[in-house]
């Protein structure tokens, strides 16, 4: 059984679907980027486990009304990525889907990337 498929994590995104048609759909992001996260073999089961807890994080930024909390939230996943993927090399495949999502995720949550 894949992290994600045993985790708690999985189900518990619980954004609207399509709160508006012209930004991008943060619970597809969120979705995506959490499957990129299991299924990538480059990265050990310990670091899958604390980025989905970060995508989860994402998802609570997102329902948080707080700016404060907002921003401390999405700047500790941020960082979290960007130490974990550091330690990877470039040609691993969740580089590659962190690189695209991201950003995409972080505009969603109106941050600047």
């Amino acid at each position: 059984m894949s992290i994600c498929e045993d985790s708690r994590l999985k189900d518990k995104i619980q954004l609207p679907d399509r709160p508006d048609p012209a930004q991008p759909n943060l619970k597809d992001l969120l979705r995506e980027l959490q499957a990129a996260i299991d299924s990538d073999p480059d990265l050990p089961d310990t670091d899958k486990a604390d980025l989905l807890e970060q995508v989860q994080n994402l998802a609570e930024a997102k329902q948080t009304e707080e700016p404060a909390k907002k921003e401390g939230l999405v700047r500790k996943a941020k960082k979290m990525f960007e130490v974990t993927l550091q330690s990877l090399p470039a040609t691993a495949q969740i580089v590659e889907s962190c690189g695209k999502l991201l950003p995409l995720i972080l505009k969603a949550l109106g941050f600047l990337v």
